[in-house]
């Protein structure tokens, strides 16, 4: 054993001397030195480790890194890198894409200092924000960490040597690992992707078949079906749900047909009036369609098979079916037992089958019209229906989206609450016209308001920081002086935090891009 290990071992206090390797170069430099024995073992061991490596040969088969290209287009200004690097360390998820997005506009690449940070990014949004300022500096790093794989996964071919890493990870990695493996597999060869679930999904545990059949969603086609339509009879619930919702998204498969047939059975048309006649009892085909024969929250069994059949058929097939305009077969439903119950499953249907078509937009418009007057008449008013707007909203255009929350930015018209998570919902920036009203509505409310009214409409102020388009930026800093701010309570000093956030996130936003332009 190491003379200096072993007396490391047993401690220099119960050593009468430490035994020095008289032979040693060092050992006789630090033996002599006018210092405590426990400084000359650490001493002398610090000094054995740095004298063998400096001993060792240096390998010589290691091949060279190839050589980083140039950042013809990288961003130079040392004030928006500053900018950007703020918007990195507060993890603002809002104001990062919107200066990302400026930075593609203007076809500029990050700088290099924030290469190593930007592909640490986990979050897919912030990735696909990332990868066009990224620049070929970028994609040179990616290589060099195994968790910076990310940024050449979106490519149009793999090479052997891909496709070799991609099998290993897949048989060898975690499950989140495999999941990444199957989709970036599928992305090129589909074929081969799903050969590699069906070969191992016997052996696989319940929650893992689910994660791994959802990665089908990725390059998903009618050729998926068959595996699909067998896993409908598979032993865990979590994994049928998963098959049917895949099958679903597939127009002309079989289990969409089938329920097809059962939603044109359910609704019919009778004179001016759309009707509903959910069955008494379903069979057990429906059961295997992941339609269950329980409910939950209340609902009655008929309404919720009405809603399961009706949401797993396009809204588009209603027009072209029954020859009707979207707005024409609201108002014909609207007398129905079942009214509310197709309603949903018509907003369910409009979220799932998204193909911006002239006739979806209709749909949107009549739906978010519907559901509008049902919240308004509620005395109590629900998180649900609300949440149904939203989704709708999400579906308009953005001008379109905005005119119809402009009747309701009105001092008193719509709660705060409700209004928050509906203006979260527009699109941004907002239009000069739409924050131009917002602005002298928030301007109002905190100079005349009661201060509670007033810091309970101010919690719109953080989406409104982010979304106030560049043109009003010296509108938003113009001065706020609200008038009853003087007192003592938490709530007028909470208000005023409010206001003084959104004038440093706009202020922030106003020097990106006054730099941006220079």
């Amino acid at each position: 054993m190491n003379t200096l290990l072993k007396s490391a071992l047993i401690g220099t206090t119960k050593l009468a001397q430490i035994s020095w390797q008289r032979d040693h170069d060092v050992d006789a430099l630090v033996q002599d030195l006018p210092i405590p024995d426990e400084a000359k073992l650490l001493l002398a061991a610090g000094v054995h480790s740095l004298y063998e490596q400096a001993g060792q040969q240096g390998l010589s088969d290691i091949a060279r890194l190839p050589s980083a290209p140039p950042a013809t287009a990288a961003l130079r200004s040392s004030r928006l890198v500053s900018l950007l690097q703020q918007a990195i360390e507060a993890e603002n998820k809002p104001l990062l894409t919107e200066f990302l997005q400026a930075l593609a506009m203007k076809k500029l690449q990050l700088p290099v200092e924030l290469l190593p940070r930007v592909l640490d990014f986990s979050e897919p949004g912030l990735r696909e924000q990332v990868q066009p300022v990224l620049g070929e500096r970028g994609l040179w790093l990616s290589q060099f960490q195994p968790r910076w794989s990310w940024v050449s996964q979106e490519i149009s071919s793999l090479t052997l040597q891909d496709e070799v890493a991609l099998r290993l990870a897949w048989e060898e990695g975690k499950l989140a690992q495999r999941c990444v493996a199957l989709r970036v597999i599928r992305q090129t060869e589909p074929a081969r992707g799903r050969q590699w679930l069906e070969e191992t999904l016997p052996q696989e545990k319940a929650d893992a078949r689910a994660q791994l059949v959802d990665s089908l969603s990725v390059g998903l086609s009618i050729d998926d079906e068959p595996l699909l339509e067998r896993l409908l009879d598979d032993r865990s619930d979590q994994v049928k749900q998963v098959a049917a919702a895949l099958l679903r998204q597939l127009p002309d498969s079989a289990l969409s047909l089938r329920m097809r047939q059962r939603a044109i059975a359910l609704l019919q048309l009778q004179g001016s009036l759309l009707l509903s006649h959910p069955p008494e009892q379903v069979t057990a085909d429906w059961m295997r369609d992941v339609i269950s024969v329980k409910t939950t929250g209340g609902r009655g069994k008929r309404a919720y098979w009405v809603e399961s059949a009706v949401s797993a058929v396009p809204v588009a097939f209603w027009s072209s079916h029954f020859q009707m305009e979207p707005l024409q077969l609201v108002h014909a439903l609207q007398d129905d037992d079942y009214a509310q119950d197709v309603m949903l499953g018509w907003t369910r249907s409009l979220q799932q089958y998204v193909d911006h078509t002239a006739n979806t937009l209709k749909w949107a418009h009549a739906l978010w019209s519907y559901w509008l007057a049902s919240w308004q008449q509620e005395k109590k008013k629900s998180l649900e229906t609300l949440n149904r707007l939203i989704v709708l909203l999400k579906m308009l255009p953005s001008t379109t989206a905005e005119q119809q929350l402009l009747p309701f930015l009105v001092q008193g018209r719509m709660h705060t609450d409700a209004l928050l998570m509906l203006l979260a919902a527009l699109p941004r920036p907002w239009s000069v016209g739409f924050a131009t009203q917002y602005l002298r509505l928030a301007r109002q409310i905190s100079q005349t308001g009661v201060v509670d009214e007033a810091y309970e409409w101010a919690k719109t102020l953080d989406i409104a920081s982010r979304a106030i388009p560049k043109a009003l930026f010296q509108a938003a800093l113009a001065p706020w002086e609200p008038a009853r701010l003087k007192g003592h309570s938490w709530t007028a000093k909470a208000l005023e935090q409010l206001i003084e956030q959104f004038l440093s996130m706009v202020h922030l936003r106003h020097l990106f891009f006054e730099e941006l332009a220079d």
